[in-house]
């Protein structure tokens, strides 16, 4: 009665315990039921503005999209039969998608995700079509010095939490 407020103040806890597990109680009510409630008109307002046209593959053979020249963005959208705008720079795959000479662009997702960020007119739809690693290369024959301290830096940045920190910076 307390928690929803239908009572009529005739029935309340009299004694101390009571009274502390009914504050608790009215506050993880107050709590779930605006969490809850958040939680409703999120999902209801996402789905009511949509996420835009593109969520996948398929959304893009109906559109104008363009890649880097030679990158494997290129390649794998020629395999999966869609028609492309080749450009040479990421500058200009920026400039044609804020042109509106293109719908869409297909680029590695790190630079993407970062002018995005920068960009507040772009935005990063669907989900990645192919994970690739980056890869840092090293003088052939493992002679450099500077490979040891590389990777020992990279496992400390991993270890301390400050690789995801600047990950999270910076996409």
């Amino acid at each position: 009665m307390t928690m929803t407020t239908v009572g009529y103040g005739d029935k309340c806890p009299k004694k101390i315990l009571g009274r502390v597990i009914a504050s608790v109680w009215m506050i993880i009510g107050i709590i779930w039921f605006a969490a809850f409630t958040a939680s409703l008109s999120s999902s209801l307002t996402i789905n009511r503005i949509g996420l835009g046209e593109i969520k996948g593959l398929t959304d893009l053979n109906a559109k104008k999209v363009a890649v880097i020249k030679g990158t494997t963005s290129e390649n794998f959208m020629r395999y999966h039969d869609v028609t492309v705008m080749v450009v040479e720079t990421l500058d200009d795959l920026i400039r044609s998608l804020k042109a509106e000479t293109v719908e869409a662009v297909v680029y590695d997702a790190p630079a993407l995700m970062y002018v995005a960020k920068k960009d507040p007119e772009i935005k990063v739809v669907g989900e990645m079509f192919d994970v690739q690693k980056y890869g840092v290369a090293f003088p052939q024959g493992g002679n450099s010095p500077y490979k040891e301290i590389f990777n020992i830096a990279i496992l400390e940045m991993q270890g301390s939490g400050e690789y995801r920190r600047i990950y999270n910076k910076w996409f």
